[in-house]
């Protein structure tokens, strides 16, 4: 019996041990990489939040409202004259400062605490104590050598920089963020952001929120705590750190030390911690703008590896036990015991290698094994969750940011964006809006929202624009303004209001396109259709437009009045109107010359014709007209034209021909030959007995001159006695 027990316990005892040891080795690896995860997230946190610091202060010093503040400020100071201390106490600054409130109000956030300082170091303003304003940080009660020596620093590099944390007597640890105010290049003034000690000790804990048993700390070159241990201690600035994790960065990195690379990869190891209790740790170096510090992550190391010391118990006890059981039941629980183990050492394994999707389900055991496999696995799902929800949130954080990228950028290529505070002052322009005005972006912010108008548009027509604002409404219509180059342009613009958190609106969003082009068309087309109607007006040309196809027809106003008649009496229009006013001799002629230039045959149609009037007399009319569109089969569609009332020519012409037929019927009832010559003896007229007497043709007579024909008919001796004799008849002629 005892050899079998040996035999049973012996190759247990040593699986056991092997198990114990793998589980315990890949336990380490595991707490390890935590250790390093956690501490590298802890790490990243803290430069990711002071970066957002810096940037924030850079924008404020960098903002035309803090920068004018400042100016405001410093220049009454000048002006008035006196010692600083003086000078706050004075009227005159308490009425700058009033004056100030409300850009103060607007411009600096809810929780922001800032000073601006003059380059000697003089606090012109503070949203802090106003114990401040008025002091000289670089030589007064408010002096330490850090701070002077990072705002000097800041000054002289142009750069943002950190300025350390400072206990101060009312017991308040806090530092400064510091950032040149710089205008052309010089530095003007000084702008500081605060920074306590709760609001990055506050970050640290929302990083290691979710870490039972991890802790982080910073701690300054000095070895004194700049963030407390435990979340309710006082001991920043007060208590001193001299662990081996701290001696370690002292002398890897500090002044004294072999000054290794800062982002050089450490490594983690047990060592007593401030308090000497039992941890593991690692440190980072948090390497700020104007100074460095260490962040040092810790676990408590009993811990982490509790679970361990409850396993090692475990085991003995089952060994206690198997020793006492029958050579049967110790081959069986040494199965039962070995198996877990395995896999539970096979999963930690796999953990170590960064593999986190592992299943322990298959693990039934109702001891403390299956306890340890449990929770081991609800380790590793609680792990891979917030992995898969971090992927998940940077993935969806990403595609936002991509979409807005986008978005913004296709805005950018085609619309006119412009920001305007609550003032109507300019706050921001986009590049098309630069484009479209001519005017960098420098000399636009700052600026009225409307002050590029063109007095094209009226005072009374941006009155009505400003109420709709004021009201918080969106306003839509065209503004015309003018470019740099004293040139006009017109914007489709929508103005739409922005509220703050109290629903008042603070601020205002402008948003246009240019449509220029189509203005200058719009005019063009105005200025065509005026000169067209002052032609037609002052000619009296009547206007008809038909449509071939369907028959209808319409008429203007001065159709109708040369027919007697006004639109509304001959409602309704077709060609059936036309028809029953032309006059039958000429409504085939007047078809006719249409089907000619529907052929093709002419360029336009043109026809005299006679309408009725409504008094019942025939009116004489120049009817004419062009086809202008046909349809897809090349059928006539539309065709517009003219009507101008020739009745008075026509008149004129009826009597001329009446009056040349009385005359011809005279000069053929003499019996002497008569030819009628102008001045310029142009051949005007004869008569009959002038053919016969000279036994000329009409075509002879009716183009040759008088002293051609006598020429030609009598003798050359004769010649010229007969040109004068003809001359003498001539002007006999003329006189008579």
């Amino acid at each position: 019996m005892f050899w079998f027990l040996c035999l049973s316990i012996i190759p247990m005892l040593i699986a056991t041990g092997a198990a114990y040891w793998n589980v315990s080795a890949n336990l380490e690896k595991t707490v390890s990489w935590q250790l390093k995860h956690e501490a590298f997230n802890s790490a990243n946190t803290i430069l990711n939040w002071f970066e957002y610091r810096f940037k924030s202060a850079q924008n404020l010093a960098e903002d035309p409202r803090i920068k004018n503040i400042h100016q405001i400020l410093n220049q009454s100071w000048r002006d008035h004259n006196e010692h600083l201390k003086a000078y706050i106490n004075s009227n005159v600054w308490e009425q700058v400062y009033a004056d100030l409130e409300a850009i103060r109000n607007r411009l600096i956030e809810k929780n922001e605490k800032l000073m601006l300082l003059d380059l000697q170091g003089n606090v012109l303003y503070s949203s802090l104590s106003s114990n401040f304003i008025g002091q000289n940080l670089l030589l007064g009660a408010f002096q330490s050598p850090q701070l002077e020596s990072a705002i000097k620093n800041s000054i002289d590099e142009k750069q943002t920089l950190f300025s350390d944390l400072r206990l101060y007597p009312d017991g308040q640890v806090f530092g400064f963020v510091i950032a040149p105010m710089l205008d052309d290049g010089q530095v003007t003034g000084i702008c500081m952001v605060q920074v306590t000690k709760e609001s990055i000790a506050g970050n640290l804990e929302n990083s290691l929120r979710n870490n039972d048993g991890m802790r982080s700390y910073l701690v300054g070159p000095d070895g004194l705590l700049r963030t407390e241990i435990e979340p309710l201690g006082h001991d920043v600035l007060l208590k001193k750190i001299e662990t081996e994790q701290f001696k370690l960065w002292a002398e890897e990195h500090s002044g004294d030390g072999i000054h290794l690379p800062d982002d050089m990869e450490e490594s983690e190891f047990a060592y007593l911690g401030p308090d000497g209790e039992e941890v593991m740790g690692i440190h980072h170096n948090i390497v700020l703008p104007g100074l460095k510090w260490i962040l040092i992550s810790e676990i408590d190391y009993a811990k982490a590896f509790a679970s361990m010391t409850f396993y090692q118990n475990i085991v003995t006890v089952l060994l206690i036990v198997v020793g006492l059981t029958v050579s049967g039941l110790a081959y069986l629980i040494a199965r039962r015991l070995s198996n877990p183990i395995l896999a539970l050492t096979g999963a930690a394994r796999s953990v170590a290698d960064g593999n986190l999707d592992q299943q322990l389900s298959h693990i039934k055991a109702d001891n403390e094994i299956g306890i340890l496999a449990a929770t081991f696995s609800e380790m590793l799902e609680a792990r891979q969750r917030q992995w898969e929800s971090l992927e998940e949130s940077n993935m969806i954080a990403q595609d936002a940011l991509k979409e807005q990228q986008e978005q913004q950028f296709a805005m950018d290529q085609h619309l006119i964006v412009c920001v305007a505070d609550q003032n109507k002052t300019l706050i921001s322009v986009n590049d098309k809006f630069c484009e479209i005005s001519g005017y960098d972006r420098a000399e636009l912010l700052g600026k009225e929202l409307f002050h590029l108008s063109n007095e094209y548009q009226s005072c009374d027509f941006f009155q009505q624009v400003d109420a709709a604002m004021i009201q918080g409404e969106v306003w839509r219509g065209e503004l015309c303004s003018k470019s740099k180059a004293k040139g006009c342009y017109w914007l489709e613009t929508t103005i739409v209001p922005t509220t703050g958190l109290d629903g008042m609106v603070d601020g205002y969003i402008m948003i246009s396109t240019d449509i220029t082009q189509i203005k200058q068309t719009e005019l063009a087309l105005k200025n065509h259709k005026e000169q067209l109607e002052l032609v037609m007006t002052s000619t009296g040309v009547g206007v008809w437009d038909w449509q071939v196809l369907s028959g209808e027809i319409e008429f203007n106003k001065r159709w109708a009045a040369i027919t007697g008649h006004t639109l509304e009496e001959l409602q309704p229009l077709s060609m059936i109107t036309w028809t029953n006013k032309v006059h039958p001799e000429d409504l085939q002629r007047s078809s006719q010359l249409l089907e000619k230039h529907f052929d093709g045959e002419t360029d336009y149609y043109e026809c005299e014709l006679r309408l009725k009037h409504k008094l019942g007399h025939w009116v004489w009319v120049l009817d004419s007209g062009k086809l202008v569109e046909r349809n897809e089969n090349g059928f006539p569609q539309r065709m517009i034209g003219t009507l101008l009332d020739i009745t008075a020519r026509k008149e004129t012409e009826l009597l001329t021909l009446e009056a040349l037929a009385l005359n011809k019927a005279v000069l053929n009832a003499t019996d002497n030959a008569i030819l009628v010559t102008d001045e310029h003896d142009e051949h005007l007229q004869h008569n009959q007995q002038f053919i016969g007497m000279w036994k000329l043709n009409e075509d002879d007579a009716s183009r040759q001159f008088m002293a051609k024909t006598i020429e030609l008919l009598l003798y050359p001796e004769n010649n010229r006695h007969a040109v004068e004799i003809l001359q003498n008849e001539h002007n006999h002629h003329d006189i008579n």
